[in-house]
This record gives structure tokens, C-alpha cells and sequence, in this order.
């Protein structure tokens, strides 16, 4: 290897070293990014705690002046906007409990889904049941009704031992 050829490669070794050190650490720097904002912090309660900037302004929001006293808004459109809040609010609590009852319903639905299928299961159950011993008696049947038409013609055969015994006379 020449001395030019050594050079170019340790070259290219350092900038591969270095690239390869440049990307552990911008995935270093993404991992500990992403555990930060993975999860907000809660308190005992379950509520996410605040920085102390959102909290000023959270302070800020619960002193601010009353709709329509801050100059910002008029009277009357504090009114529309409280009524239209009223409104939203109303129909978010009407689609909840239309929620609430439509979960009721299908859960009743599939009670009673799920009662007919064990039904239908126990059913179905019970029918290969009398099938088997209907398969049974029937079988013991032909094997009878075989054998009695096998005597009949042994008797007309002339076999009389296989011949039935005449009823006794009345």
C-alpha cells in the first residue's frame, strides 16, 4: 500500500468513525427527546402538573375581567358566545347519554345473542343425541326386519325349524 492510498484510507476510517459517532449521539439526543415527551407529569389526582409559565397563565385566566368588562368583547357577544357554549354543552350531555343508552342497548342485544347461541348450541347438541339413538333403534330394527324376512323364506323353503310357531287357537 502506498503512502497515498494509507492516507485516503484513514481518511475515509476517520469520516466513517465520525459520521457513525455523529448518529449515535443525534439518536441519543432523539431517545432522550422522546422520553420528555412521551408522558405528561400528573399529580395524585391524575391531572397533568403545569410549568410554572402555564400556571402563571392559567393564574392569569382566572383573574382575567369578566367577558364583556376585558374591552375585548361586546356584552352581546359574550351572551352569544356564553349561549352558544350552553348549546354545545347540551348536546355534547344529549350525545352522551344517546351513547350511554345505544352501549345499554347492545349490550342486551348481545346478552340475549349470546343466550340463543347456548341455546342453539344445547340444540343442536340435543338433535345429534336423538339422532344417534334414533341411528341405533334403527339399526337394531333392519337387523331384526333382515332376519325375519331370512326365516320367512327359509320357512317357504321348506327349513321348517326356522318357520314361526302358529298362534294358539282361541
Amino acid at each position: 500500500m502506498t503512502v497515498r492510498n494509507y492516507k485516503t484510507s484513514r481518511a475515509l476510517a476517520a469520516i466513517g468513525a465520525f459520521s457513525l459517532c455523529m448518529g449515535s449521539l443525534s439518536m441519543a439526543s432523539l431517545a432522550s427527546a422522546q422520553e420528555e415527551s412521551a408522558a405528561p407529569a400528573t399529580d395524585e389526582e391524575g391531572m397533568p402538573q403545569l410549568s410554572p409559565e402555564e400556571e402563571a397563565a392559567r393564574q392569569a385566566e382566572k383573574n382575567a375581567k369578566p367577558c364583556g368588562e376585558d374591552g375585548l368583547n361586546t356584552p352581546e357577544e359574550c351572551a352569544a358566545r356564553e349561549a352558544a357554549n350552553k348549546a354545545a354543552l347540551a348536546e355534547a350531555e344529549a350525545q352522551a347519554a344517546r351513547n350511554d343508552a345505544n352501549q345499554q342497548a347492545y349490550e342486551t342485544r348481545l346478552s340475549s345473542y349470546r343466550s340463543q347461541m347456548d341455546l342453539y348450541g344445547d340444540t343442536v347438541e340435543s338433535r345429534k343425541r336423538a339422532k344417534a339413538e334414533y341411528d341405533q333403534i334403527k339399526a337394531a330394527y333392519d337387523a331384526a326386519y333382515a332376519k325375519w324376512q331370512a326365516d320367512v323364506a327359509a320357512c317357504n323353503a321348506g327349513d321348517h325349524s326356522r318357520c314361526s310357531k302358529a298362534p294358539p287357537a282361541q
